[in-house]
């Protein structure tokens, strides 16, 4: 995306949320339809981006996410309805609404703490859309049929301790979430990413604010949803913008990580290959060097045709030479001449005789 592009994006945003701030201070329960109601859209645009995506894209965990934000979407969507003031269902103050939240941020920390965990694997997205489905039937009937799940925000008092407890066991969810990515960041596409570090620790922050409100239209459960709105713009930006404009950064990152893994290779292989060769060389050289010196190395084998009077020797070549030349010339021996002590008494035995 271009620098001026992004800015004015940015700057829409900032705006957006001016005015929506505003508005929640005038029209509270509007104000709640539509910071819902543009987590909802991007929530379903996540999905539908990961249905079209599922046939041609190795990247199982991004699809998983869009998946997940299918039913994250769906139970927003009946929070914005059981929401007090909108009438939509029998009335019992703000329970049904913060139950529904609830379990809407459960399958979200659920899901993005999963992400990492399937970044490099293959998974059947048809049996993980059944189960997920499944189990977020079981939670909304335990609300809406069974009546089952417990309260978690009474008229006047406030936020009930289970509230309280599940709000923490989400942030831990969230914390989990943050560090797992962090540790397995070598799996993204940098960009995304960041975006996705960005969007889960502005959900984490939103929950925090979440956990200290007492009326479902103070100030407190009015800024936790501007900051679920940029949460969710990030997300937008990191999963369906990206998979647009970058499909290879998201759609197809497993694929270009194979890619530039068999680059690395091709290039550890050649490295070795050039080692290989340059070793294939120095021992040609060193097998050259040793047959040098073997041709060099001669040796005397046989019978030597001697003369019994001057030990003269003859070679093959039927020239009479003295021993200590033709043995010279036949091996690597080199002779020095001296007088052995019985030569040396009959020398000077025969230097007597002519004095």
């Amino acid at each position: 995306m271009s620098k001026p592009f992004a800015v004015r994006s940015h700057i829409l945003l900032a705006l957006s949320l001016f005015a929506l701030a505003i508005l929640g201070q005038f029209n509270p329960l509007l104000f709640h339809c539509l910071a819902e109601g543009f987590c909802i859209v991007i929530a379903f645009g996540m999905f539908l981006f990961a249905w079209n995506a599922r046939r041609y894209s190795d990247n199982y965990g991004f699809l998983f996410l869009g998946y997940a934000y299918f039913f994250v979407g769906c139970v927003d969507t009946l929070h914005l309805l059981a929401y007090k003031g909108m009438g939509v269902f029998v009335s019992d103050g703000g329970n049904h609404a913060t139950q529904l939240w609830l379990i809407a941020r459960m399958i979200e920390g659920g899901s993005l703490l999963a992400v990492p965990f399937l970044m490099q694997r293959c998974i059947r997205l048809d049996k993980v859309f059944v189960w997920m489905a499944i189990g977020t039937a079981v939670l909304l009937s335990s609300v809406l049929v069974w009546d089952i799940f417990p309260v978690c925000y009474v008229d006047g008092q406030g936020l009930t301790s289970f509230k309280l407890a599940s709000e923490a066991g989400i942030c831990v969810l969230l914390l989990a979430a943050w560090r797992v990515t962090w540790l397995r960041r070598g799996d993204y596409d940098k960009e995304v990413y960041h975006l996705i570090i960005a969007s889960i620790v502005l959900t984490l922050t939103a929950e925090l604010l979440f956990c200290g409100y007492e009326n479902v239209f103070g100030l407190l459960n009015q800024g936790g949803h501007l900051i679920k709105i940029v949460s969710f713009y990030v997300l937008y930006r990191g999963i369906i913008y990206a998979g647009l404009r970058r499909p290879y950064a998201l759609m197809f990152h497993n694929l270009r990580l194979s890619e530039l893994n068999m680059k690395a290779a091709n290039a550890r292989l050649k490295e070795e290959m050039e080692i290989r060769r340059k070793a294939e060389e120095e021992k040609e050289h060193l097998i050259a060097d040793l047959k040098k010196a073997l041709d060099e190395i001669k040796t005397l084998r046989g019978i030597l045709p001697i003369c019994a009077y001057c030990k003269r020797v003859r070679d093959d070549e039927g020239h009479w030479k003295q021993v200590e030349v033709y043995v010279s010339e036949r091996t690597s021996a080199n002779f020095s001449h001296g007088v052995c002590p019985e030569c040396m008494k009959k020398q000077l035995a025969d230097l007597d005789l002519l004095e």
